[in-house]
């Protein structure tokens, strides 16, 4: 018989001084992968390039910068980067910003 639930540890870690949390991947056979991070103050992530789609989710002003431009995210917007093209995320504000980051695949599914 299937449990009605089950708890287990969140993996945690860092990249780049982003603290970051895997909340579902791989690891649990999950088609995507949702990553919580909170950027501090003046912190990027990137330039980056990776084949996974990627939506962010920003609970905060946030840039994206990708394909030569830059675009201005808030609180309520998601953006959608398709698979294979360079990006960054900066956060110039003084406030951290919580993201989510949901890959498809997930990250790691591949090996």
């Amino acid at each position: 018989m299937k449990k009605p639930f089950e708890v287990r540890r969140v993996e945690t870690g860092s990249y780049a001084g982003v603290e970051n949390r895997m909340l579902i991947g791989a690891a649990q056979s999950a088609p995507v992968a949702v990553v919580e991070m909170v950027l501090p103050g003046g912190a990027r992530i990137g330039p980056e390039r990776h084949p996974e789609a990627e939506t962010v989710v920003p609970f905060g002003p946030l840039t994206l910068v990708a394909g030569g431009k830059a675009q201005l995210l808030h609180l309520g917007d998601a953006v959608d980067i398709a698979g294979h093209v360079e990006h960054e995320l900066l956060n110039a504000g003084a406030d951290p910003v919580r993201i989510l980051s949901i890959a498809t695949p997930a990250w790691g599914a591949s090996g």
